[in-house]
């Protein structure tokens, strides 16, 4: 959408608006135009502007991933957001506070409350300004896709978990304190202009966060946590076969080792899909290192060279 000769977009009447996956260029008018009547509950999804401005009421909060004219005011402009940022690379894996520290400020928009989390009380002030400047600045940082960082990052939130001693260790915990007799579950979206479709988890950290606070057992939270999961996933499900039609659906990963998450999508996903699971193979790292070794074996009976980084194979 070229704007140079008007506004792109204007909400002026009427809250709960999505704005979705729109590019919108121009140098003189603005992408945006959000008036006073229409500010109310907005919601502005993967939208990229360049070249022009937002206007709208002052006084709103704004986030990142917009581009603003200078000295435009600001709404609320709701970036896409599946992945969680590791600020360090590996250690923030093993330093899982990390984790949960990106993942609740991303919910929050920078406000989260720190303070209500006992995993937060043993990580000093200093260290968590840095990782927060990291993230922001991108240094050193980098964006993980994989559900098993939001179950060590969730994990570390429910359990008061800093540090985690091995590959996993709090996502199997936060697994093993799932009530599986739980069937609730929270909110969550799938789609945001990108395909393939990626599911938005903020809205569950949000509630799920509020519930931990006020005292929720961890066990329940684990549970609605797990079967919002479940949910999210039979949505894109659903939302794929929408466009491809009625493909089997292959699931894989580490995460998949979780035998309650497993039931979970199977019975979301319902009777009427074709679900492939591993059998002889693994998900994860043990499938993962056999197709390695699978890959290396075929090269070397082939007799092909193939350098990587300087290193002749």
């Amino acid at each position: 959408m070229d704007t140079a000769d008007g506004d792109g977009i204007t909400v002026n009447a009427g809250p709960t608006n999505g704005v979705i996956g729109n590019l919108i260029t121009g140098s003189s008018s603005q992408g945006f135009v959000v008036t006073a009547a229409g500010a109310t509950g907005n919601v502005f999804t993967n939208n990229t502007v360049t070249g022009n401005g937002v206007g709208i009421p002052s006084g709103l909060a704004q986030s990142t991933g917009i581009t603003l004219r200078s000295g435009a005011a600001a709404t609320l402009l709701d970036r896409k957001s599946s992945t969680i940022r590791l600020a360090g690379g590996d250690i923030a894996i093993r330093q899982v506070w990390r984790q949960a520290l990106a993942l609740l400020d991303d919910a929050f928009d920078g406000e989260a409350p720190l303070s209500k989390f006992p995993a937060f009380a043993r990580v000093s002030a200093r260290h968590i300004t840095v990782v927060r400047q990291m993230i922001e600045k991108n240094v050193n940082t980098v964006a993980a896709h994989g559900v098993g960082r939001y179950f060590d990052a969730v994990g570390a939130l429910g359990l008061a978990r800093v540090e985690s001693r091995f590959e996993g260790q709090v996502a199997l915990e936060w697994n093993l304190a799932a009530d599986s007799a739980e069937d609730g579950a929270y909110g969550f979206a799938v789609g945001g202009g990108s395909e393939p479709a990626e599911i938005d988890l903020r809205p569950a950290i949000r509630t799920l966060a509020g519930q931990l606070i006020e005292g929720v057992s961890p066990s329940v939270v684990s549970a609605r946590f797990h079967n919002t999961l479940a949910a999210a996933t039979a949505e894109a499900v659903r939302s794929a076969m929408g466009k491809a039609g009625r493909l089997p659906v292959v699931l894989t990963g580490g995460v998949f080792q979780n035998a309650l998450l497993v039931e979970r999508v199977l019975r979301a996903v319902g009777p009427g899909v074709q679900v492939v699971r591993h059998e002889a193979v693994p998900p994860g790292d043990g499938g993962l290192a056999l197709g390695q070794a699978v890959i290396a074996n075929a090269v070397v009976q082939s007799g092909r060279q193939v350098v990587s980084e300087g290193v002749c194979v």
